[in-house]
């Protein structure tokens, strides 16, 4: 896919040799990002957090390969080891960041690293105790994001990107249109306990489908508060936005389900029925939405009208300087990042503030107050 050009897209404004950080940027979006972003006219220095190094590596040279085809201006590829389930790895990440890039700053982040198991009927726990979509998708960059935050701060204009999904909103799926949609206390919907997020108390009610559902509007969640957070303590350069991606068979994120699965996924939607299919997308189109989210101006985020409980001041400003997030997903048309409106629960301020320090505590970290 080639580079956005210049003359018809409005970049936000990142510095010249502007430190991107990818994480799980070795196959699928992850990949199909780095290599748009590579492109990108700010002469970008990639840096690939991936749990595999061998085949980040060979994501690193095809990311070379790929912007010296096209003449980009890449200032360079690094690869750094990184397992976002453990917090050891983590924290070695960020000591050997520090040691590549010292006291620069960190221009973009973008939490992509994901896993579904929609098989499990069960919990499967990680080494450090955690129900693993809750550990992969969410909480692992979570903690990720917040030892980067001085980092980010030094830039003229940092972005943090957390890529969702739209099955993170049970009720989008059965009422696509938001503005018809009974009104319900958010509270009560019973699809996210955010005293039980992982389900590890209540084993009768996980499956891997829902884990997987509750990891990925946490991370929504987490961007929305975590914007708020900052703009009420006076950091205005640092934004947390979130996007749905689409469906995109062709990924590493089925890799552990059954055969079957895989097979009727990849081979049957992925190549077959793809053009068919309008909610579809190729992973091509993924690392677009991802680019966008990170390079350009973004339209005001939506909020939910039909949400009680929401902050006064939701939308207000651009992409930038707005107090919330917001949420994103590519047009139809595939050229522009359009805002859409997430989850109800992305909108609740006590649901969030709740989320965000229950995870500080599970982390055993301050966060931001």
């Amino acid at each position: 896919m080639p580079p956005p050009s210049s003359a018809t897209t409005a970049f936000h404004n990142l510095s010249d040799g502007a430190v991107i950080i990818i994480t799980g940027a070795s196959s699928g979006i992850g990949l199909e990002a780095a290599k748009q972003i590579a492109c990108l006219p700010c002469s970008p220095h990639l840096i690939l957090a991936c749990r595999s190094v061998e085949k980040a590596n060979s994501a690193a040279l095809e990311i070379k390969s790929h912007a010296t085809l096209v003449n980009s201006k890449l200032s360079g590829v690094d690869v750094l080891p990184l397992d976002v389930t453990s917090s050891t790895s983590i924290r070695r990440f960020h000591e050997k960041l520090y040691d590549l890039i010292h006291e620069r700053a960190v221009d973009a982040l973008v939490l992509n690293a994901g896993i579904a198991k929609f098989h499990l009927k069960k919990p499967e726990v990680t080494e450090d105790g955690h129900e693993i979509h809750f550990s992969t998708n969410y909480l692992g960059h979570f903690y990720l994001t917040h030892l980067l935050l001085p980092a980010l701060e030094r830039s003229r204009s940092a972005r943090v990107v957390f890529v969702s999904s739209g099955l993170h909103d049970h009720e989008q799926r059965h009422n696509p249109s938001r503005e018809k949609r009974e009104v319900k206390d958010p509270h009560k919907q019973p699809f996210l306990d955010v005293s039980d997020m992982q389900m590890l108390h209540s084993p009768e009610r996980y499956t891997g489908k829902l884990a997987y559902s509750n990891s990925k509007l946490a991370g929504i969640m987490f961007c929305n508060e975590l914007t708020r957070r900052l703009r009420e303590t006076g950091v205005m350069n640092v934004s947390c936005v979130s996007l749905g991606p689409g469906f995109i068979p062709q990924t590493d994120l089925f890799r552990h389900s059954s055969c079957c699965v895989k097979m009727i996924v990849q081979v049957c939607f992925g190549y077959f029925l793809q053009p068919l299919i309008s909610f579809t997308r190729t992973p091509q189109e993924g690392g677009l939405i991802v680019t966008k989210c990170v390079s350009e101006n973004l339209p005001k985020p939506k909020w939910d009208p039909s949400t009680e409980d929401v902050d006064n001041n939701y939308g207000e400003g651009d992409g930038e300087a707005g107090n919330w997030g917001g949420y994103y997903r590519l047009s139809e048309d595939g050229l522009r990042a359009e805002s859409f409106f997430s989850s109800r629960f992305s909108y609740n301020k006590g649901v969030m503030k709740s989320l965000y320090d229950y995870t500080c505590d599970i982390l055993q970290i301050k966060g931001v107050v």
